[in-house]
């Protein structure tokens, strides 16, 4: 891309870049001298190419002298990457590089994923705590009511078995 220049000072030629491409003679108060340098003719040459020179130098005029740089900057950028890039410009640019931060963003979360993923299986399996074994008491209600669930059942089918029956009748302490 070009590079900004303030003066004309350290060229070998009198007249800046504009007054060359426009074959004209450039005189002291030159509204372009201090903006297109001649050691930079491409600079201007894109500018006058895409904005115009009389436009350009009227723009410059119509600014105070402390906002000229940044816009003549400005306009030299605009005008190389319409050069460069005639359908999109600079806009263009900016286009793709936010198709890369997404296509990136997308790569980072997937990569995360896999992080998380991976820790997550390498992770040491923690066991949830047991409850304590169901040993109660002889005569606690969650026995007792297991009991007459189980007696309340063999009624219904009026068969009790004898190792049944004693089985029940040590947990539940009868």
């Amino acid at each position: 891309m070009f590079t900004s220049s303030n003066s004309v000072e350290g060229s070998s030629s009198k007249r800046c870049a504009g007054c060359k491409h426009l074959r004209r003679r450039c005189t002291e108060d030159c509204i372009l001298a201090p903006y297109f340098p001649a050691n930079n003719p491409e600079r201007f040459e894109c500018v006058h190419k895409i904005f115009g020179a009389g436009n350009v130098a009227r723009m410059l005029k119509m600014l105070l002298v402390d906002e000229r740089v940044q816009t003549a900057n400005s306009l030299s950028t605009e005008a190389y990457w319409r050069v460069k890039e005639p359908v999109y410009g600079s806009t263009g640019v900016v286009i793709c590089i936010q198709q890369e931060i997404s296509a990136i963003q997308c790569e980072l979360a997937k990569t995360l994923a896999q992080i998380s993923m991976y820790e997550a299986h390498n992770a040491p399996v923690q066991q949830p705590p047991q409850p304590p074994p169901l040993v109660q008491q002889q005569g606690s209600p969650a026995i007792l009511s297991i009991k007459e669930e189980n007696d309340n059942l063999l009624s219904e089918f009026g068969v009790v078995h004898s190792s049944l029956r004693k089985s029940m009748e040590v947990i539940g302490g009868e």
